[in-house]
């Protein structure tokens, strides 16, 4: 008797199971929007906002915006930490970046997925004293000069998304993703004067700003958190 009880209650299990994977894929199943901002974007003084859309079971399209702006009492600076000097050009700089892909779960709707983005970046600082100094006076100069920065790249990505409150009508998700991908920077540097020293002894203004141009292929690392909303 125990004995057949045990088969019939095994047998409800592993009939029931199925269901509610079922039930719950087919919630899930059910979203088809992400709208999602970058937790870790404001320690870089970064605001990033992206939405993607499923297009199937498994596909999905994407686009994102990124703004990022320097603040009035920052100042532009090379900090010698021998035997490296540590520039904070990254924070002090506004830039705008614009992204679109295509991205597929490896299971519909949910968990891990593959992604590819393609991006274009404008930054610049205008105007801006640099200093370089070494901690010598002997060692360190003061700049005016303006740079202007256009970013073309492509961002490979694996990424998981972990559901949160599955039964809920609106979803919550974090979104951990990273990446290595490529760019080319093509960049217009302008110097429009220079002083001795860090405190801008004898400064002097040229008389025809030195500006260089340069062409790049480098790196780019992706690496975030999202925040998002489901529905």
């Amino acid at each position: 008797m125990k004995r057949q009880l045990l088969i019939k209650l095994i047998c409800l299990i592993i009939l029931g199971f199925p269901k509610t994977v079922s039930s719950q894929a087919e919630s899930i199943s059910e979203i088809r929007n992400y709208v999602s901002t970058n937790v870790l974007s404001p320690i870089f003084r970064q605001y990033a906002i992206r939405y993607e859309r499923l297009i199937n079971r498994n596909g999905f399209l994407r686009f994102g915006l990124s703004y990022q702006y320097p603040k009035n009492t920052d100042s532009y600076e090379n900090i010698s930490a021998f035997p490296f000097k540590i520039s904070n050009k990254n924070t002090v700089i506004t830039d705008v970046k614009v992204t679109s892909g295509y991205g597929r779960f490896l299971k519909a709707n949910m968990g891990l997925y593959l992604a590819f983005d393609l991006f274009y970046s404008y930054s610049f600082y205008k105007d801006v004293y640099y200093y370089d100094c070494s901690g010598m006076t002997s060692e360190s100069w003061v700049y005016l000069e303006s740079e202007y920065n256009n970013d073309f790249g492509i961002e490979p990505q694996i990424g998981y998304k972990l559901w949160l409150l599955k039964k809920s009508r609106v979803k919550f998700i974090f979104d951990f993703y990273t990446g290595i991908g490529f760019l080319i920077n093509l960049q217009e540097h302008i110097t429009f004067g220079q002083g001795y020293g860090c405190y801008i002894n004898r400064f002097e203004y040229f008389t025809r700003p030195r500006e260089t141009k340069k062409t790049r292929l480098a790196p780019d690392v992706v690496l975030g958190v999202n925040f998002e909303i489901a529905f």
